[in-house]
């Protein structure tokens, strides 16, 4: 599939058009230019978005949030795919030196904040609230993926992206399967985000990150026993990429927790139920932010 000039100018007129109230910056850090969206005022909130998405899956979200809180979201890069931390292996460590070194930048040095992650990028926020304590304020987790199905082999999704996409119909229906009932996406951007996801399956990113994160498993979860915040984690009943045993065990293992799961959602919740998961995450800030 060719992409020319004027389908990026159709796809940059579609996000600009769908951030709304929601302002995208820039900052500058080891030697380049990162791009982040950027709301309200007050207390932070930063935002980590999974493997394979953007900062624009949180728009609705932050809108919601931007009455009370700034909300923050980078483009984090190994994550989004198309974007690298410049001579560094693609670890955990060095991506979180990558946000700490972000937060250092646009949020005021040492400043605490609250943190929020989706998908593999709760795994991220996780391993954070525990390297910075006091740091981080709060965490929340929404949609965990089920790492311990993937490595007993038994995870029907990961196989699914492991073998690879042949076709865009393929690829396509994968995309369907992360949700309860599929949007209509425009033509443009399902044909980029599809064809950005079988590149990054071709070349190995997603096989290596996910493989990285299986071997660094047994280390993940006594550190999660080991945290000391607030924790809201928020499952979907129909989340092809977790599963229940999976979010009770996560339950079980971090000592401050707080379970919601919600229900007619799968996967991509920040699309399904962007409003319901903002009135969630505020009740919580509420009765545990402080």
């Amino acid at each position: 599939m060719g992409w020319n000039k004027k389908s990026f100018e159709l796809l940059s007129k579609h996000v600009s058009a769908y951030l709304g109230g929601v302002k995208e910056k820039a900052c500058s850090f080891q030697g380049q230019e990162w791009k982040y969206l950027d709301a309200g005022s007050g207390e932070v909130v930063l935002c980590l978005h999974g493997f394979g998405s953007s900062k624009v899956q949180w728009r609705t979200f932050m809108a919601a949030l931007s009455k009370h809180y700034r909300v923050i979201s980078p483009d984090v890069p190994v994550f989004s795919l198309r974007l690298d931390i410049p001579d560094t292996e693609h670890n955990k460590r060095n991506v979180a030196n990558w946000i700490v070194g972000f937060m250092n930048t646009v949020a005021e040095g040492k400043e605490a904040f609250h943190i929020v992650g989706h998908g593999s990028g709760g795994g991220a926020a996780s391993y954070l609230a525990h390297a910075l304590g006091d740091r981080v304020r709060t965490l929340a987790w929404f949609n965990p993926p089920d790492m311990d199905a993937v490595r007993k082999g038994e995870h029907v999704a990961w196989a699914r992206v492991k073998a690879g996409f042949d076709t865009m119909a393929q690829a396509e229906a994968h995309l369907d399967s992360l949700f309860y009932a599929p949007p209509q996406l425009p033509e443009i951007v399902k044909r980029f985000y599809m064809k950005k996801v079988m590149d990054a399956v071709d070349n190995g990113e997603v096989i290596s990150a996910i493989e990285k994160a299986m071997v660094s498993l047994p280390l993940f979860m006594a550190q999660l026993r080991e945290l000391g915040q607030e924790t809201l984690l928020v499952a979907a009943d129909h989340d092809v990429w977790s599963s229940c045993e999976w979010v009770r065990a996560l339950e079980v293992a971090i000592p401050n927790s707080t379970l919601v799961t919600l229900e007619h959602c799968g996967q991509r919740s920040l699309t399904e139920k962007p409003d319901q998961l903002a009135e969630i995450y505020l009740n919580f800030l509420k009765t545990h932010g402080s």
